[in-house]
């Protein structure tokens, strides 16, 4: 992701909402490079691999992003 960002690539980065996952810093950084985040903020799930909020990322909202594109 990171490299294809670099290079100017198209590139959507799919981060969930904790803390170290944090897509502002993990995120890519480019003009064609974009990250989704769920909405709401998972950091009291005291089992981050049982979370399933970045499942509320619909296809329509990836849809969206790389029709932009």
């Amino acid at each position: 992701m990171h490299l294809a960002a670099a290079l100017g690539m198209p590139v959507l980065g799919l981060f969930p909402p904790m803390p170290p996952y944090n897509s502002l810093r993990w995120g890519p950084v480019g003009q064609r490079a974009e990250a989704l985040e769920p909405l709401w903020d998972c950091s009291t799930v005291h089992r981050p691999a049982q979370c399933n909020c970045i499942e509320s990322i619909t296809p329509a909202q990836v849809c969206e992003v790389v029709q932009r594109w």
